[in-house]
C-alpha cells in the first residue's frame, strides 16, 4: 500500500502528472510524490505495473488529519496504458464504472459512484510539458447518504453531456491552460430530514457551457514551503491567473414540503451569461453578467398562490486589492439592474386598487475607492488575522448612481474623502442628487391610507430641508457638503 499526503484529489493529480508519458512505476510514485506538498490529508493507493508498460492505480483511501478514512474506492481500476502512435503517449482507461464509499469516524454514511459513457482520455507531451485531451458523451456522478450521524438522507446526481476539455500543463515553468466546453449539465437532487420533517426535490438544466483558464505562479512545493516557514503571503505579485465563460439557458425547479404537507413550488430561469475574472499584480477583476432571469414562487406555504419576479438584465462588476504592499491600494464596484418587475398579485397585496406604477424599476451603481492597510495586506503570513477594519478608506467617488421604481426617479453622483489621522474617521466631501415624481408618490400613498397625516407632515418637513424645488414639476434637487469640521450642510444650510 503506497501513501501520499495531498490537499486535493489524488486522481486529479494523477491525471495531471506528466510521468505517464513514460509510464515507469518510478515516474509515476516520484510525480506522486512531488505532489505531496500540497498535503492536508492522506491518500492511500495501490500501484501495478504490468508486462505492457501499463500502470494499473486501484484501492483509493482517502484520510483525514486524524487519520481516519474520508473516501474508500470499492470499485473499478484506473490503467495508464500506453499508446503505439505519434498523437498520444498515454491512453488513460478504466474510467466506465469507479464506486467510492463516503466514510465518518470509521462508518460507511454514504456511497459515490462516477460512470463515464463513450470517452477518450489521453496525454502526451515529456515530464515537463503535458497536454491532455479529455471527450466523454455522458458523465454521471451520483451520491447518496443513508441519514446517519444526524445528517437528512439525500441522493444526487450530476450529469454531463457532450464534454469536451483540453489541458496544457508547463511544470517547469509553474503554469497552464485549460479550455472545455459541455453540451448539457443536469443536477438532480432529494433531500429528507427526518427530525424537521422536510423534504426538498430539485432538478436544473444548464445549456451549452463552455469556458478557459489559465494560470501562473511560484511552483507548488515552493510555495507551500514558504507559506509553512511564514516567509511568503499567500499571495504574490508573481501570481496570476485568467477565467472566463459563457453559458446558455437555464433552467432550475424545486419543490420543498414539511411535516404537514404544506408546500413551496419554485420555478427559476435565465437566458444567456457570461462571466470573467482576473488577477494580476495582486488585483482582482471579475465581471459577471445575464439576461432574461425569471423566478416564480407557488405553494399552500406562501400567503399567495403564485409570485413571479424578473429582471432584462444583470451587469455586475468588481476590482479589489487582494496583495497590497504599503501605500494605497484602489478598487471599484458597479451594478446594473435593468426592468426588475413583480408579478400583479404581489403588488395587490400593498395596492389593491394599482395606484402606484408598476413600471419595471432600474438601477445603476458605479463606485470606486481607495484605502490603505496599516501594514500592507497579507504583507506578512502571522498578519492574516487582519479584518476589514484595518482598511483605512480614503476616498469613495460615486461615479453614479441611478434609481427607478414606482413613478420616483433619482439620479445622483459625489465624491468624499476620508482622513483618518484621528481616532474617529472624518470625511469631507459632496453629493448632487435630483429627484422627480417626488411629490405624486407621497400623495398616492398619503390616499392608500399608507401614510398618517404626522408622517406625511414630517415626511414634507424633511423635504424642505434637503431638497429645493428644480425647474420642471415635481422635481427637486440637492446639494450635500460635509465640510472638515464634520458639519454637514443640504444646499448651503448646516443641518447641525
Amino acid at each position: 500500500m503506497k501513501f501520499l499526503f495531498a490537499g486535493v484529489s489524488g486522481l486529479a493529480l494523477l491525471a495531471t502528472s506528466p510521468a505517464y508519458a513514460v509510464l515507469t512505476p518510478a515516474d509515476v510514485t516520484d510525480r506522486l510524490e512531488a505532489m505531496a506538498a500540497l498535503a492536508d490529508g492522506a491518500i492511500q493507493y495501490d500501484l501495478e505495473t504490468r508486462e505492457d508498460g501499463s500502470v494499473v492505480l486501484r484501492d483509493v483511501l482517502i484520510l483525514d488529519l486524524d487519520d481516519k478514512p474520508l473516501l474508500r474506492q470499492t470499485q473499478g481500476e484506473i490503467v495508464f496504458a500506453p499508446i503505439l502512435n505519434d498523437d498520444f503517449e498515454v491512453d488513460v482507461q478504466g474510467l466506465e464504472a469507479l464506486s467510492f464509499d463516503l466514510m465518518e469516524d470509521g462508518d460507511q454514511i454514504g456511497e459515490v459512484s462516477i460512470i463515464h459513457d463513450d470517452y477518450t482520455y489521453q496525454m502526451r507531451g515529456s515530464a515537463e510539458l503535458v497536454e491532455s485531451v479529455y471527450t466523454v458523451s455522458r458523465a454521471t456522478v451520483d451520491m447518496s447518504n443513508d441519514g446517519v450521524a444526524d445528517m437528512p438522507t439525500f441522493t444526487a446526481s450530476l450529469i454531463g453531456e457532450g464534454i469536451t476539455s483540453e489541458t496544457v500543463s508547463n511544470f517547469a515553468r509553474s503554469e497552464g491552460s485549460m479550455s472545455t466546453r459541455i453540451e448539457r449539465v443536469t443536477t438532480e437532487s432529494l433531500t429528507s430530514q427526518a427530525q424537521g420533517g422536510v423534504s426538498t426535490r430539485a432538478l436544473s438544466v444548464y445549456e451549452d457551457t463552455a469556458y478557459q483558464a489559465e494560470w501562473a505562479g511560484m511552483p507548488l512545493a515552493e510555495r507551500l514551503a514558504g507559506l509553512r516557514a511564514e516567509e511568503i503571503p499567500p499571495v504574490l505579485k508573481q501570481d496570476s491567473f485568467a477565467v472566463s465563460g459563457t453559458s446558455g439557458q437555464t433552467r432550475s425547479a424545486s419543490e420543498m414540503t414539511n411535516r404537514g404537507g404544506t408546500t413551496i413550488l419554485t420555478d427559476a430561469s435565465t437566458g444567456a451569461s457570461a462571466f470573467n475574472a482576473e488577477l494580476t499584480e495582486g488585483q482582482l477583476i471579475a465581471q459577471m453578467s445575464g439576461e432574461g432571469l425569471a423566478m416564480t414562487l407557488a405553494g399552500s406555504a406562501l400567503p399567495f398562490p403564485k409570485a413571479s419576479v424578473s429582471l432584462a438584465g444583470l451587469d455586475t462588476s468588481l476590482s479589489i486589492p487582494v496583495m497590497v504592499e504599503k501605500g494605497t491600494a484602489n478598487g471599484a464596484y458597479s451594478l446594473r439592474l435593468d426592468q426588475l418587475s413583480v408579478s400583479d398579485n404581489v403588488w395587490s397585496m400593498v395596492d389593491p386598487e394599482g395606484q402606484l406604477p408598476r413600471d419595471p424599476a432600474g438601477l445603476i451603481l458605479d463606485l470606486a475607492f481607495g484605502g490603505q492597510f496599516e501594514d500592507g495586506l497579507f504583507a506578512q503570513m502571522s498578519e492574516i488575522e487582519q479584518d476589514i477594519s484595518r482598511l483605512k478608506f480614503e476616498s469613495l467617488d460615486i461615479n453614479e448612481l441611478s434609481l427607478s421604481a414606482i413613478g420616483v426617479d433619482l439620479v445622483a453622483d459625489g465624491a468624499f474623502t476620508f482622513d483618518n489621522s484621528q481616532d474617529e474617521t472624518v470625511p469631507q466631501g459632496s453629493m448632487n442628487a435630483e429627484v422627480s415624481g417626488l411629490d405624486g408618490v407621497i400623495e398616492t400613498l398619503a390616499g392608500m391610507g399608507v401614510l398618517p397625516p404626522e408622517i406625511m407632515m414630517s415626511a414634507r418637513m424633511m423635504m424642505g430641508l434637503m431638497l429645493v424645488p428644480g425647474d420642471r414639476p415635481d422635481t427637486y434637487t440637492s446639494v450635500i457638503d460635509v465640510a472638515p469640521d464634520g458639519t454637514v450642510s443640504a444646499n448651503g444650510v448646516p443641518l447641525q
